[in-house]
């Protein structure tokens, strides 16, 4: 059995990139205590980008609610703790539901950290060639309004970072039997997609 509990972020949408990147950070910190998976059911599509175009690229906005799922409801009891949340609940910038069985869904997708979009971004800076440079850029800007990225912090090589998100959807349910299968930021493997109930 599945269950989830929700953080929702109550920040100006424009400071909830600065509060999800905190909370990755500390997932990725505490992964081996939760172990849960990631899921955002206000995910919205940007429109699509003119690469031929110069202006701000749009991405997917991940919305404000980051869904936890995890096997085990205990560890999703002390994830307030775990993760350090409880000045954020106490300033009124988070709200944490409580800790609830999953319920019937008919739509499921699996949240996938996109390597492809940061390697086309940093080949993209590191390649010499102005024609490769301009395809590279081309790529990425065309797929960019279906990616999310969270500007995050990596403790290991003290610098900072673009987290790009993709998602896959899927209307069959994955069997609860599959393999969990998450990385330190509860994203979903794209070799092995863990398919999460959307509601």
């Amino acid at each position: 059995m599945l269950f989830y509990r929700d953080l929702v972020l109550l920040a100006e949408p424009k400071d909830c990139r600065f509060f999800m990147n905190s909370i990755f950070v500390s997932l990725h910190e505490k992964h081996s205590q939760l172990n849960v998976a990631v899921a955002f059911p206000t995910w919205e599509d940007a429109t699509p980008n003119n690469p031929h175009v110069f202006e701000n690229t749009r991405y997917a906005a991940p919305g404000k609610v980051m869904r936890l799922f995890a096997q085990d409801a205990n560890a999703l009891e002390h994830v307030i703790e775990v993760l350090r949340l409880e000045e954020m609940v106490k300033k009124h910038v988070l709200f944490v539901t409580p800790v609830l069985p999953v319920p019937t869904a008919r739509k499921f997708v699996a949240y996938i950290r996109d390597r492809v979009r940061e390697k086309v971004t940093r080949k993209g800076r590191r390649t010499p060639d102005a024609e490769m440079r301009e395809a590279l850029s081309i790529e990425a800007i065309s797929r960019a309004h279906t990616t999310a990225y969270v500007p995050s912090w990596s403790s290991k090589n003290n610098r900072s970072f673009s987290l790009f998100i993709t998602r896959l959807v899927s209307d069959t349910a994955v069997s609860q039997d599959t393999l969990w299968d998450v990385s330190s930021y509860g994203l979903s493997s794209k070799t092995k997609p863990l398919y999460l109930p959307e509601f």
